[in-house]
């Protein structure tokens, strides 16, 4: 038997995988924020109800990335 060799993901991908995970990780937090605490503590409130519409086409745009950066990297892997 020949021992099967481990994917290898580049460091690229990992940075990508991580922020875009932490991006949206946050945004989902704020937006639970917004449902659950109305009463939020007066000036955090508009801070914490625009990180969403910031954060999550951010990750949006960090996962395309991802997915190119691992399109790319198993077709040099074919090759």
């Amino acid at each position: 038997m020949t021992p099967q060799e481990t994917p290898r993901t580049s460091r690229l991908e990992t940075i990508l995988g991580a922020m875009a995970t932490g991006v949206i990780l946050l945004s989902v937090i704020c937006i639970l924020l917004t449902f659950f605490a109305p009463t939020l503590a007066g000036s955090a409130a508009p801070i914490v109800e625009s990180i969403p519409l910031i954060g999550l086409p951010i990750g949006m745009l960090l996962l395309v990335g991802l997915t190119v950066a691992t399109i790319v990297r198993r077709r040099r892997e074919q090759s």
